[in-house]
C-alpha cells in the first residue's frame, strides 16, 4: 500500500476553503439525495490537479451532450462553461434515462420526506396556538361591552402558570345561557407520532441503514445491536466507498 503519495494528499486534502472528509461528507450528500456530485478540478502550471472542490448539482445546468464537451455552471446569475475534462461527474444513474442526470433515493423519498416535514410544521404550528383560541365562549344576549369585562375577567383569575386548572364560576349574564366551546385538537387523534414513526422506518429500510446505527433500539437486542455495525458497512458503507473509487481511479488517477 502506498501511503506517501501527490494524490493522496490531493485526496485528503481537497482545496484551502475544506478538507478532504468534508468534501467526501459533502459529495455523498450529493449522490443520495439527488444522485450525483461534481468534483472541479484545478490545474498547477503542469496541468497537474493540485485541488478539487465540491459543486453542487444545483450549480451545474448543463451536461456535455454530442458536439458540446462542456459542463455549464450557473452560480450569482452567472454561468461559464467548463471543459469535460476538468470535472468529475459522480453518479447514481436515472433507471429512465441513464446517459443524463443522476437520480438518487432522496428523490424517490420525496413524499415521505415531505409527509413528515408537513407533520413536524403542523406541531409547531400547533404551539402558535395555529391563529384561533382554545375556548369559545358565547352567552345569549350579551352585548359587546359585557363580553370585553367578561374576557378581562376571565383572563385575570385564569391566566398564568399558578392559576393552571382553577375552576372559575360565573353567573349567567341577563339570566342567559352561557355556553363554552372547546376547539382545541388531540393529537392522540391525528396520530402524529405513529405516523412520523412509519415515514421514519421507511426511509431508513430504503436507505438500507439498520435502525441500531441511529439510535432507534426499541425493537433490538445486544444480538441485533452488535450486529448492525456489520450490515451498515457492507450493505452502506461498502458499495458507496466503491462507487468513490471507481470514479476517482477512472476520472482522476
Amino acid at each position: 500500500e502506498i501511503e506517501d503519495h501527490p494524490l493522496l494528499t490531493l485526496i485528503n486534502e481537497c482545496n484551502r476553503a475544506m478538507p478532504g472528509k468534508t468534501t467526501r461528507q459533502l459529495t455523498q450528500i450529493y449522490l443520495d439525495s439527488v444522485g450525483e456530485a461534481f468534483w472541479l478540478k484545478e490545474r498547477n502550471g503542469l496541468g497537474v490537479p493540485v485541488e478539487v472542490w465540491a459543486i453542487p448539482p444545483t450549480w451545474v445546468t448543463d451536461v456535455p451532450l454530442a458536439g458540446k464537451p462542456y459542463f455549464t455552471i450557473t452560480m450569482n446569475n452567472q454561468s461559464f462553461d467548463i471543459p469535460e475534462t476538468e470535472f468529475i461527474w459522480f453518479k447514481e444513474p436515472n433507471p429512465i434515462n441513464p446517459y443524463g442526470r443522476g437520480a438518487g433515493l432522496g428523490q424517490s423519498l420525496g413524499d415521505e420526506i415531505d409527509t413528515d416535514e408537513f407533520a413536524a410544521q403542523h406541531t409547531k404550528a400547533w404551539f402558535y396556538n395555529m391563529a384561533k383560541p382554545e375556548l369559545l365562549i358565547t352567552a345569549e344576549g350579551l352585548n359587546r361591552a359585557d363580553a370585553e369585562r367578561l374576557e378581562q375577567k376571565w383572563l385575570e383569575k385564569s391566566q398564568g402558570f399558578w392559576k393552571a386548572f382553577k375552576p372559575m364560576f360565573l353567573p349567567s349574564p341577563s339570566g342567559k345561557k352561557v355556553e363554552i366551546h372547546e376547539l382545541s385538537q388531540s393529537f392522540q387523534d391525528m396520530q402524529l407520532i405513529e405516523l412520523r414513526k412509519y415515514e421514519r422506518d421507511t426511509i431508513i429500510q430504503v436507505f438500507g441503514v439498520p435502525p441500531e446505527i441511529l439510535g432507534i433500539i426499541e425493537n433490538s437486542n445486544r444480538a441485533t445491536i452488535e450486529a448492525a455495525d456489520l450490515i451498515f458497512a457492507k450493505y452502506c458503507l461498502v458499495p458507496r466507498l466503491e462507487t468513490l473509487r471507481e470514479y476517482l481511479q477512472i476520472f482522476l488517477a
